[in-house]
């Protein structure tokens, strides 16, 4: 059987899982023949980075990167020049309110997914990564490279699209 969606997890979706304690959304998306979550290297780095100066937030990273791990398994990308310069097009193209600086994981999340035709991306981040102008600026930027945009969902959007097994 061929997954019904072919997704990446921006970061913010992994700190969702965790912090309201959705295990039994990760259980389903982790055991789904329908669903595949790819993993991509800045998005666990970002995850690596979370504060761990008290016990407290040693746990929270410790949670963010098991349920990162349980979720990709063995689908995960790493980055090249391919999605670099496609990330880099996006930024010269940029013409949103936040700092291209602060966008540079978000383009290359987006990259990842464009290249590799995933078919969503799963983001609470409406603020600059799905934000209209970002999004237009993708699908220029895509359309001229022959690419396909990936369609953004937020996590409740794609808990009530997905098709997990009962």
């Amino acid at each position: 059987m061929h997954p019904e969606y072919r997704v990446i997890f921006d970061t913010n979706i992994y700190g969702e899982l965790v912090e309201k304690d959705r295990d039994y959304l990760i259980k389903k998306i982790s055991e789904s023949t329908t669903v595949i979550v790819y993993g991509f290297e800045i998005i666990r780095k970002e995850l690596r980075a979370a504060p761990s100066n008290t016990r407290e937030y040693l746990h929270l990273r410790q949670d963010l990167l098991r349920t990162y791990n349980k979720i990709v398994s063995h689908h995960s990308f790493r980055g090249n020049t391919a999605i670099a310069a496609l990330a880099t097009e996006y930024a010269l193209n940029y013409k949103g309110g936040i700092s291209k600086h602060r966008m540079v994981s978000d383009f290359l999340i987006v990259a990842c997914a464009s290249i590799h035709r995933l078919d969503v991306i799963v983001t609470e981040d409406n603020h600059s990564m799905n934000s209209f102008l970002a999004r237009q600026t993708y699908h220029k930027v895509n359309i001229k490279n022959g690419l396909k945009d990936p369609a953004f969902y937020s996590l409740m959007e794609f808990e009530k699209r997905s098709l997990f097994p009962v």
